[in-house]
């Protein structure tokens, strides 16, 4: 049948691999929102544990701006760095489990994601790392600096 009809069985066989591929792709989604709440928790985290510190800093004369700043250089240095280790390191691992077979076509997976592609994860992947900061950022802006000067020991 496949000699005969070659799209139609193409379609059937797209068609029923789709749905795994949909699978993965909701899979790697919720991962993506899993890790963005954790880099929110870890940022909202960071600011309660340094108050002390941030205001100091905004008794000294820092504003506001300043301090989010601060907390948004951090949050987006390790989405950059997590996202160049990640990146090279799944490569480098496909890399070397293509290594091992013969056939020259599965090598050529390595080149599978499109450009295009990678940008509109990339975009994704920091417009939830905007999200993120933009909510942790919510105790700078309603930050008594007087009582947590007093409260500090």
């Amino acid at each position: 049948m496949q000699a005969a009809l070659p799209k139609f069985e193409l379609q059937k066989l797209y068609q029923y691999t789709g749905i795994g591929f949909q699978t993965i792709s909701w899979i790697a989604y919720s991962i993506l929102f899993i890790s963005g709440m954790s880099i929110f928790i870890s940022l909202y985290k960071m600011i309660q544990d340094h108050a002390f510190d941030l205001a100091l800093m905004r008794m000294y004369g820092a504003n506001n701006i300043q301090l989010i700043k601060i907390v948004s250089y951090e949050g987006f240095i390790i989405v950059s760095l997590s996202l160049f280790i990640g990146f090279f390191l799944s490569k480098a691992i496909l890399l070397i489990l293509f290594s091992f077979t013969d056939n020259l076509s599965l090598q050529y997976a390595l080149r599978g994601i499109l450009w295009k592609q990678l940008l509109q994860i990339i975009t994704l992947i920091f417009c939830i790392i905007f999200l993120s900061i933009g909510f942790a950022i919510h105790p700078i802006t309603k930050m008594n600096i007087s009582n947590i000067l007093s409260n500090e020991k």
